[in-house]
């Protein structure tokens, strides 16, 4: 019995053109009857394609096989054992990205009993890398140089972007105020994601903090109107600002026509 190139692809589920691969590089070699348009696949052809697929199935990729079947056992062993510690990875990363996402889910879902509302909590150890500095909504400056923020932004979302407000500017109650962006990340990531770091990382330590969600409106920037009221509450508290205000972006949304940005804004206090 001998099956047709599309045959072939349909049998297997695998396009003509892997096909076309497989015999380019000699794995495959069908026959043309004399005087035949087609040429024709044997059962032999098919069994050794099964065979490739078994090992494309667990992630190898086709020039990986090809190599490791022209190599030794122990070179075998060695290729599966790395896939192994590679699907492990893959594993975590998945089972870290599903506990992020139940997270920002119910973030979203507490947005509108949040917004203008106070909590306190303890903010673990964070990791940023200045991405920009803003003043009056300008961009005025971009470190395009430093290779650090493209590793990190090939980690969103653990890596976000989040926006920094110096305690020294708040007595100036400008409309909006100047402001650092950064890409940030919990400190606890990023061994697991190998996130580069050198002397332009700096750390917010992990303390006692003042949250609140604000609607930015479709703009970016924090203003004074926003923060006043968690302000005011921290001084009636009996607290004090102790660092950088740290607003990030939870969502952007458009409701019945408006644009709304929620924020969450952290502001570190002590007594």
């Amino acid at each position: 019995m001998r099956l047709k190139i599309g045959e072939v692809s349909k049998l297997l589920d695998m396009p003509v053109e892997t096909i076309r691969f497989y015999e380019q590089h000699g794995i495959l070699n069908p026959k043309r009857k004399e005087g035949g348009k087609y040429r024709e696949y044997e059962i032999s052809d098919i069994f050794n394609l099964t065979g490739y697929m078994y090992y494309r199935n667990m992630g190898f990729s086709l020039k990986d096989i090809i190599i490791m079947r022209k190599e030794t056992l122990s070179y075998f062993l060695s290729e599966i054992n790395k896939k192994q510690i590679s699907v492990e990875h893959e594993i975590q990363y998945t089972i870290m990205l599903k506990k992020y996402l139940e997270d920002h889910q119910k973030k979203l879902e507490a947005v509108n009993h949040n917004l203008g509302n106070f909590w306190f909590s303890i903010q673990p150890e964070k990791k940023y890398v200045v991405f920009s500095q803003h003043d009056q909504g300008k961009c005025c400056e971009i470190d395009y140089n430093n290779p650090i923020l493209s590793e990190w932004l090939k980690k969103m979302p653990f890596v976000t972007g989040a926006q920094h407000i110096s305690q020294e500017t708040l007595p100036e109650r400008d409309i909006i105020y100047p402001s650092v962006r950064t890409l940030i990340v919990e400190s606890r990531h990023i061994p697991f994601l190998k996130l580069p770091v050198d002397d332009s990382i700096d750390t917010v330590i992990e303390q006692l903090c003042l949250s609140t969600i604000v609607d930015t409106r479709g703009s970016d920037d924090l203003s004074f109107e926003l923060l006043d009221p968690a302000l005011q509450y921290i001084e009636k508290s009996g607290y004090k600002i102790c660092g950088n205000i740290i607003g990030m972006l939870l969502v952007h949304t458009c409701e019945a026509g408006e644009m709304h940005s929620y924020m969450e804004v952290i502001f570190p206090i002590e007594r």
